[in-house]
């Protein structure tokens, strides 16, 4: 783990796995209090949902949804040395069903027109942007406010970001519900507005 924290799969049928991780610019894998956090406030929204990761890393964040019954995931990381890393550590999940995960290598902003345009919809999206790019927090936001046909009705859709780095309330189809706060990390969510 090159003295890097383990990260580990905190519930479902992989919980307790440690993932492998990696070193590069920018890689910063969710902590698994924040994790934590996140999923025990989602309930059981995640059982069954379509699930949209981006700027996956290590993977931890959708292999987690699919270790709690997410029905399928989509895992979008630039980095090639990223992508290895994901495909590694899908094995803690076991054998899935078909087409319940797919992994993408690509920029995660194209990554949601590219999607959209294929017809895919998700019910949870997380992005976990790098905090060295302080933009694309707002860039993925926008991409995905103007993403509607992306997003199911009752979507929720979460940005990590710096606690330093502010992002707009509302964006195109997506309004700001709730921000968590946890040390330097914020969650911000945002669901669809009124039409």
């Amino acid at each position: 783990m090159d003295g890097k924290p383990d990260v580990r799969i905190i519930a479902g049928s992989a919980r307790g796995r440690i993932l492998k991780s990696f070193k590069g610019p920018g890689v910063r894998p969710t902590t698994d209090r924040v994790r934590e956090s996140w999923f025990a406030a989602l309930g059981t929204r995640v059982v069954g949902s379509r699930f949209l990761d981006l700027y996956a890393g290590t993977g931890a964040v959708g292999i987690e949804a699919l270790s709690r019954g997410a029905a399928r995931a989509v895992l979008v990381e630039k980095s090639r040395q990223g992508v290895a890393v994901i495909r590694e550590n899908l094995r803690v999940l076991g054998d899935l069903p078909e087409g319940a995960v797919r992994v993408h290598q690509g920029d995660a902003v194209q990554a949601v027109a590219l999607l959209e345009q294929a017809g895919e919809v998700f019910d949870l999206v997380f992005a976990d942007p790098p905090y060295e790019d302080l933009e694309a927090p707002q860039k993925v936001l926008a991409a995905l406010g103007n993403a509607r046909g992306l997003l199911a009705a009752d979507a929720l859709v979460t940005i990590q970001h710096s606690r330093r780095v502010a992002i707009p309330s509302e964006s195109g189809c997506l309004v700001l519900r709730s921000e968590r706060v946890y040390g330097e990390t914020t969650l911000s969510s945002y669901e669809l507005g009124a039409e």
